[in-house]
């Protein structure tokens, strides 16, 4: 069995009460450290999460799945728009570390002396030079925005380009030194250095690094060639026989070197690629993993073609463990998908991968839920709650009518957020519980699979003792929301989720404040009836109740839309703090 909503704390229901929590769940909910409540779901069986949030960007899937297609970022010669940012930060070290390498060679030239040769003068000049770029670069890109396109490649340029130039000098002055004691040296050491931190920092395709690293690898042979044509020495230097190996050795070097760095760029690309295919899933491209739990992973996803923005909860059947559990939840989301009001969470897709993966995607909601909402602000004003609600009684008179009972009617599933000009728009989430009247389970069934499904906090008394559960039970739940809306509390703790659980069947819930309107407390406390025949009977039933309340105010779309201009900023910090940790089911 498996939930879908905001949340990633262990739900709790009262601030007094942390330990209760059963299971856990991800996504842009509250802090779990600072929300010590009741509100658990508690599942002995499989359980499972999933979230929303306010990012961008990735991609996924298995490449040897043919029911997935291939679409990698920087696949073609040339770098993609979204590979630049990682070549940026990258370039960037490379020059951080070739400017620390000839820096302290600079310091080192000034130490030991300058060459004898015509030459020699340079050698300090160019270290200087040279690590002044690279220092420059490293102190504008910290200061800067990534590159993209031509610039990107005139930054790549400077770094390893004016190193190459500083390696020309020194390698020809070490040469032409060499050849006036009479010997010819190896110079093809700090070409061999350049080449692998070239391949080892800039992710690129592999035809194009050969065409960077051979240019690199071609280095001393070209210092040789120079030297040649301006030195009597190195000439008759080279002629002597001993040291016949000198240049063919060089040239051996580069050719390994290059061969192996272009072997290097083409496995780090191919295991980059490897890791984008295992992000993309269909005609979803999965920008992030958001967190995982026992029965898979949920990703903020983005459609190839619609450019969509959404949220996928991937299912891997070995963590499902049972396929039972992949097929009843199947069932449920199938059935779940069937429901189209506005203020039900859309699914818009779900389906099968060839190695049994499930996955269903879900609309991408910014926003706050409700647990948030108090958490962060307190107790709400009447006219508000009766605002929120009546749309979530709007959300569940479908599923009612549908024969869907939710079973998990909480604040952290009643997500408030902004679409289009709409303000306080509720959406309610978590559909994974929901179950058909026509299928109740029986007290045997329960007992066999030795699972509570719900959260006891929210729980009406029926749930939790096993018995068939009707729209009258999400009314019992919407009854505790209401009051934990008005109150910031709810009205049932203790120090175990079965003492929570038993509270609801055998205590009277405490009386709420005076300062709540009596019509509306009367609503409130006939949603908590024992019996679910002393309730409202209906969604609707409860909808025009709430409409007829007598309150001193009015929630207007006014207000609303006043109340999330001052919050805005509020809200999308509550987003962005929040970790991504990985809960457990």
């Amino acid at each position: 069995m498996a939930t879908f909503g905001l949340e990633r704390n262990v739900d709790t229901s009262s601030p007094s009460d942390p330990q209760l929590a059963a299971t856990s769940e991800i996504g842009i909910g509250g802090n779990d450290t600072a929300r010590d409540s009741l509100d658990a779901t508690l599942e002995v069986g499989a359980a499972d999460v999933a979230a929303f949030s306010l990012s961008d960007k990735a991609g996924t899937t298995d490449r040897h799945q043919k029911c997935m297609v291939e679409l990698l970022t920087g696949s073609g010669h040339e770098l993609s728009d979204e590979l630049d940012s990682v070549v940026f930060s990258r370039l960037r070290i490379a020059a951080m570390l070739l400017f620390l390498g000839t820096a302290v060679f600079f310091v080192y030239g000034l130490i030991v002396g300058s060459s004898s040769t015509s030459l020699g003068t340079l050698v300090p000049a160019a270290h200087l030079t040279v690590s002044s770029m690279l220092g420059g670069f490293v102190l504008v890109t910290h200061y800067s925005k990534p590159w993209t396109g031509r610039k990107l490649r005139l930054g790549e340029l400077w770094v390893f380009g004016g190193t190459s130039l500083l390696f020309m000098i020194f390698t020809l002055t070490m040469l032409l030194d060499a050849a006036a004691v009479g010997y010819v040296a190896r110079a093809n050491g700090p070409w061999v250095v350049l080449i692998f931190t070239y391949a080892l920092f800039i992710p690129n395709h592999w035809l194009r690094a050969l065409r960077v690293i051979v240019p690199m690898a071609l280095g001393p042979i070209v210092a040789a060639g120079i030297a040649w044509v301006i030195s009597e020495d190195f000439r008759q230097v080279l002629a002597d026989p001993q040291f016949i190996d000198v240049m063919p050795g060089t040239i051996l070097s580069g050719v390994v070197a290059s061969a192996i760095a272009t072997y290097g760029v083409r496995t780090i690309r191919t295991l980059r690629a490897e890791a984008h295919q295992a992000k993309q899933l269909g005609q979803y491209k999965l920008t992030r993993l958001l967190g995982a739990g026992g029965m898979g992973e949920v990703y903020e996803a983005e459609h190839l073609l619609l450019k969509r923005r959404c949220a996928i909860k991937v299912i891997r059947p070995e963590k499902a463990g049972d396929p039972r559990v992949l097929k009843r939840f199947e069932r449920e989301v199938r059935s779940t998908a069937q429901l189209r009001h506005w203020n039900t969470v859309d699914i818009y897709d779900y389906g099968h991968t060839e190695d049994g993966t499930f996955y269903y995607v879900m609309e991408f909601l910014p926003g706050i839920n409700l647990q948030q909402l108090v958490d962060a602000h307190g107790p709400l004003p009447e006219e508000r709650v009766t605002h929120l609600i009546q749309q979530t009684c709007d959300a569940l008179s479908e599923a009612h009518a549908d024969g869907l009972v939710h079973r998990d009617i909480k604040p952290a599933n009643l997500f408030v957020t902004q679409l289009g000009r709409q303000h306080d728009l509720v959406k309610v989430l978590d559909f994974g519980l929901v179950r058909s009247v026509e299928t109740q389970p029986s007290d045997v069934e329960i007992t066999q699979q030795n699972v509570i499904l719900g959260s006891p906090a929210y729980m009406p008394p029926e749930q939790a003792s096993g018995e068939p559960v009707d729209p009258r039970s999400d009314i019992y739940a919407l009854g505790i929301v209401m009051y934990f809306l008005l109150t910031g509390n709810v009205p049932f703790t203790g120090k175990s989720a079965l003492e929570v659980i038993m509270a609801h069947a055998r205590k009277m819930p405490p009386d709420l404040p005076a300062q709540v309107s009596s019509s509306l407390a009367a609503i409130v406390m006939r949603c908590l009836a024992k019996e679910p025949d002393e309730r409202f009977q209906s969604a609707d039933d409860l909808k025009c109740a709430l409409r007829h309340c007598q309150m001193d105010d009015e929630w207007t779309w006014t207000r609303a839309t006043q109340w999330w201009k001052q919050n805005s900023s509020e809200v999308a910090a509550t987003l962005v703090e929040q970790p991504e940790s990985v809960c457990s089911a």
